[in-house]
């Protein structure tokens, strides 16, 4: 029981010493330990919206390519219907979400190759969504990089955030340039961010109001996509 003024006092300071100790505790790791400051941002960052440009390509001769696609789709239990129906270009609308194909022309005579390049079309969804797409992204892609015998392939992410939102960028350099920030680029390995990228690391592109990455094995593509759409 509290029965006097400066027991009172003391618990009351007791619980603010603990607050404080926690709070500061947590201040430390949030600012220096980027894998708690991603732990605490997934948690509490779920359902605010994120937008993203993911995508695919590569170079290939099977003409087969759209077919071998719709199968994916079948295969992984995905309906669809066609937005854009044409002999090069075909855009498919995954219940909401659109991914375009396009097929360049023959860039090599002897071999009948062609540059094929497939988006994930304006991508603004809840963090949760975004993690779902990414998925979804990846059974269509590895089926066709399985059937079609892909030996050189990129993938492409890119986080888009709105003016001075860019975790990234350190605050005090946001706080210093404010609009006179004209242009930003940092590197970073990508194994800094996420823990077991250990395949020639790919480096993350830091920009002024975007983050970039390309990788060429999607397992490790997509764990670092889902790290950075949480920061």
């Amino acid at each position: 029981m509290l029965n006097t003024i400066s027991d009172i006092i003391g618990f009351v300071s007791s619980v603010f010493g603990i607050i404080s100790g926690l709070y500061f505790a947590y201040k430390y790791f949030y600012d220096r330990k980027i894998g708690f400051y991603l732990w605490v941002h997934k948690i509490f960052s779920g359902r605010r919206e994120v937008h993203f440009k993911l995508s695919y390509s590569f170079n290939y001769t099977n003409q087969n390519l759209f077919e071998i696609f719709e199968k994916a789709a079948k295969l992984s239990d995905l309906d669809y219907t066609k937005e854009i129906n044409l002999k090069n270009q075909k855009m498919y609308n995954f219940d909401g979400v659109l991914i375009d194909i396009f097929q360049g022309e023959i860039i090599d005579d002897g071999m009948d190759d062609r540059n094929v390049f497939i988006k994930v079309v304006n991508a603004g969804v809840t963090l949760r969504t975004a993690e779902d797409i990414i998925s979804m992204f990846g059974k269509l892609t590895l089926y066709l990089s399985e059937k079609l015998e892909l030996e050189d392939q990129m993938y492409n992410f890119q986080m888009i955030y709105p003016e001075n939102k860019n975790p990234f960028v350190g605050m005090k350099l946001k706080l210093m340039s404010g609009d006179n920030l004209l242009a930003f680029n940092a590197k970073i390995n990508a194994n800094k961010l996420v823990k077991g990228v250990d395949h020639n690391s790919p480096q993350i592109d830091i920009y002024k109001k975007e983050v970039s990455v390309n990788d060429k094995n999607f397992l490790d593509f997509s764990n670092i996509a889902k790290a950075l759409l949480a920061a």
